[in-house]
């Protein structure tokens, strides 16, 4: 008995017959399928790696129930960023009706003593309600409360999944172990769920303790502080907007902080306190001190550009599978002659583009995943701790599942209208004149519109690489070579009241008898890497009192301006001790702006930001302008007050070690060996100065490096789309040219013949792809330096390389096909 099949079964056979052809005839040109699955690979893969590393940065929302319902509240600090405020501020706002609970929480990353080793950990200090205020649940043990913050109760902690797992295997005997950060033992007393990863971007923590707990070393009175400063998230109360809780916040701001000014203010402080503006904005997706602001503008340009080189592989494969129909016209002629439809038809081409988008996929996802990691690398190197959670979440499955269904669509689309084409034309005989009717003008439009947007890409890949040698070009005013800077971290357990002065001084001694070590000394910050922010600087008694400025306050020892290479300009340098008149040495830059003549200043005296310990330090100095802040490049000669660390105990609590060697190498063992002896702190992190440089500049260099790679790619892929075409355009014409040639056509006239075709198409391309430079330079313009987006030379000089190269990819088929022997050709069916 004879059955049937089912109209699924049927769909299936016909699948796999055409899955069959579309193999064969891939491998009979296995070129053209591997560079279409490569274009597909980078095209999908770069695309997705950028769209997950963006989405992870600055998009995902925190692991918690309901982020969308926190708020951040936070000070608005003079650069624009977001800052901190004192926990006084918490206190009051809990009585807001706005918010039905309030989180305050810091974050560090100190040194943790675990089972007898030593490693850095993300630590969250947390006020004792942010567990129920952010709803984060434990899988063991309990959760921290208000009583945690009570004086006298046991210090105690929580750990994070991934901390569990890697320091104690995940056993359920991890509870009741002790850890010690600093100079406090904490017992664990939970593990919390395992999506919470922490609440800062980028960087997971491990470790979760009450901020009253925390090591703090006493004031310079004996006493404790009372107050810390602290992130604030809210979880807004039921039926409260987000919109008109910032709006409320807006109106009682003042009221909040009269009621919260910090306790022993004096009247300075108080002033400045008073002074600050208080801003609500969304919390859903965490905090974030710098990594949004800093990548943010490139993580959206990478994103143009992937998605730049993705259209223009597709338009690139299109139109070679376009071309690449035409050199089959004859079999597809004969298939409509013996009753093959015109959906069957398509089938087969579409099945062998989906074939080549199948390929492009599966390659493209291990490429993505191979570029996030490399990428996290990158930043790990950078910041020690960086580790987004690059998942494969929702966002990005859709972004992944709609770039490559627009892409299947395009191609199917494609293949369909072509197959229409074909049908039409219905001759068992070549034309053999060029391009065939009716498909040839849409493959001039998409070769058109591949070489404008190549000729973008490629312009705007020309200005970020001349912005970022120009940034490489700046003359600093600091020596990188052969300098390093050395990060000290405390042991745990060991970080005790002292007086830091002489434990320092005996380090920088004994560091300067180790063999290439010309100079040492001592800083409260590392330049390129970290930077204060700006105080506010005016001067007492210069006759320019009435003007402020904003500046940088910097502590260093007396060696700092020599290690780095500053030109003392003026007055003299540090005493190499402690006490006397507090002194500061400015720049040059600050001194012209503060006195009418700059050397007249010495001697007199300013005030660095509202801390009553800086209203009066006398001037013994000037030096040359540093800039040590490529946030801001643009500041050639910013205004920076240098401090004496020996006269300020209150800096010395986290400073770096700053040396220069005679060559570029740094014994770092002996170096370790010294800071290991005196068993307070440990060597963790050793880097070169021009590596520090190198790191401040990331974001351009990735984005310049990326562009030029991409324009590369964009400028073969173009090349190779005209060379296709024109070489299927030859083999279609064999006969013809065979026919002209022995009729006497000479080797020229073949390859202008061939050529001219394509000539006006290159004109029209780069007439329109002059529009999207300008276009692309006017998006981009926030991200150069030095550089005017309108730049007509590099304009011009892109528009070389892109004609250039698209007229030897069309000149060499038109070579090959003047080199036709004539007999053969007039043979060539």
């Amino acid at each position: 008995m004879v059955t049937n099949p089912s109209g699924g079964r049927i769909l299936l056979l016909i699948f796999g017959r055409n899955l069959k052809y579309a193999i064969r005839a891939l491998r009979r040109q296995p070129g053209f399928g591997i560079i279409a699955i490569a274009i597909l690979a980078t095209g999908i893969g770069s695309a997705l790696a950028v769209f997950n590393l963006l989405d992870g940065l600055m998009l995902r929302p925190l692991p918690i129930r309901n982020a969308s319902e926190l708020v951040r509240i936070s000070a608005v600090l003079r650069d624009g960023g977001s800052g901190t405020l004192p926990t006084t501020f918490l206190d009051v706002l809990r009585a807001v009706p706005d918010y039905r609970s309030v989180c305050g929480f810091d974050t560090g990353y100190p040194g943790v003593e675990v089972q007898g080793s030593i490693t850095s950990v993300g630590t969250l200090g947390f006020s004792g309600d942010c567990f129920s205020t952010l709803g984060i649940d434990v899988q063991l043990g309990r959760r921290l409360t208000r009583r945690d913050e009570l004086p006298g109760v046991e210090p105690v902690a929580v750990i994070t999944d991934a901390f569990w797992e890697r320091q104690f295997d995940r056993r359920p005997d991890a509870l009741g172990q002790r850890i010690r950060v600093e100079g406090q033992t904490y017992t664990v007393v939970g593990v919390a769920e395992p999506q919470f990863t922490g609440l800062l971007v980028g960087f997971p923590e491990g470790l979760i303790i009450p901020a009253s707990q925390e090591y703090t070393e006493k004031m310079p009175n004996g006493r404790l502080p009372t107050y810390w400063w602290v992130n604030i998230l809210a979880r807004r109360a039921p039926g409260v907007s987000e919109q008109e809780a910032a709006a409320r916040l807006k109106v009682r701001a003042h009221q909040l902080l009269e009621a919260s000014v910090p306790p022993h203010y004096n009247a300075e402080r108080r002033k400045h306190y008073l002074a600050m503006k208080i801003t609500a904005s969304s919390g859903r997706t965490g905090v974030d001190y710098f990594l949004r602001r800093r990548f943010g503008g490139s993580l959206y340009a990478a994103a143009g550009i992937c998605g730049a080189i993705l259209l223009i592989g597709c338009t690139n494969l299109i139109n070679l599978l376009l071309a690449r129909s035409l050199k089959r016209r004859h079999e597809i002629a004969v298939r409509f002659a013996l009753g093959a439809k015109r959906s069957q038809i398509a089938g087969l081409f579409a099945t062998e583009a989906f074939v080549l988008l199948g390929a492009g996929v599966g390659l493209g996802l291990l490429l993505a995943r191979a570029l996030d990691k490399w990428l996290i690398v990158r930043g790990a190197h950078m910041f020690g701790n960086f580790d987004p959670e690059l998942t494969f979440d929702g966002r990005t499955a859709f972004f992944f599942a709609a770039t490559v269904a627009a892409i299947g669509i395009v191609f199917a689309g494609a293949s369909v209208w072509q197959t229409g084409k074909m049908r039409e034309s219905g001759s068992l005989k070549k034309s053999g004149r060029g391009i065939a009717r009716g498909s040839g003008t849409a493959q001039k439009i998409l070769i058109g519109l591949q070489i404008a947007l190549t000729l973008a890409l490629v312009s705007g890949s020309s200005l970020l690489t001349a912005s970022l040698k120009h940034l490489y070009s700046i003359d600093l005013g600091v020596t990188t070579r052969n300098v390093w800077d050395v990060m000290l971290s405390t042991r745990p357990g060991a970080k005790t009241y002292f007086v830091r002065g002489p434990y320092y001084r005996e380090i920088l001694s004994e560091i300067r008898d180790i063999p290439g070590v010309e100079s040492v000394t001592l800083a409260d910050t590392v330049p390129f890497f970290t930077f204060p922010d700006p105080e506010p600087i005016a001067g007492v008694d210069t006759g320019r009192a009435q003007q402020e400025v904003n500046g940088a306050m910097l502590s260093v020892s007396a060696d700092f301006f020599r290690t780095l290479g500053i030109k003392l300009t003026a007055g003299d340098g540090f005493e190499d001790r402690e006490g006397g008149k507090p002194a500061v040495i400015v720049s040059e830059s600050l001194a012209a702006r503060l006195a009418s003549r700059p050397n007249e200043l010495i001697g007199h005296y300013i005030r660095l930001g509202a801390d009553s310990r800086y209203q009066r330090l006398r001037v013994t100095g000037i030096v040359s302008n540093a800039q040590m802040n490529l946030a801001h490049p643009e500041q050639i000669a910013p205004f920076v007050a240098y401090i004496n660390i020996w006269q300020h105990p209150d800096t010395q609590g986290y400073p770096v070690l700053l040396m220069k060697t005679a060559t570029n190498s740094l014994n770092v063992n002996a170096l370790r060996k010294i800071v290991d002896s005196r068993g307070r702190e440990y060597v963790d992190r050793v880097r070169t100065l021009a590596d520090e440089k190198d790191g401040a500049l990331m974001e351009n260099k990735l984005l310049a490096y990326l562009s030029e790679a991409f324009s590369g790619l964009a400028l073969a892929i173009a090349a190779t789309g005209l060379f296709g075409l024109l070489s299927y355009q030859v083999a279609n014409r064999t006969s013809e040219i065979g026919v002209r040639m022995a009729l006497g056509a000479r080797r020229r006239q073949i390859e202008w013949m061939i050529s001219r075709q394509i000539l006006a198409v290159i004109a029209v391309g780069s007439c329109a792809g002059l529009f999207c430079s300008l276009a692309v330079a006017r998006m981009i313009q926030g991200l150069l330096f030095g550089v005017s987006p309108y730049n007509p030379w590099l304009l011009a000089l892109s528009s070389g390389v892109l004609v250039a190269t698209a007229l030897i990819a069309a000149w060499i088929p038109a070579h090959r096909a003047s080199s036709i022997d004539p007999l053969t050709a007039l043979r060539h069916e």
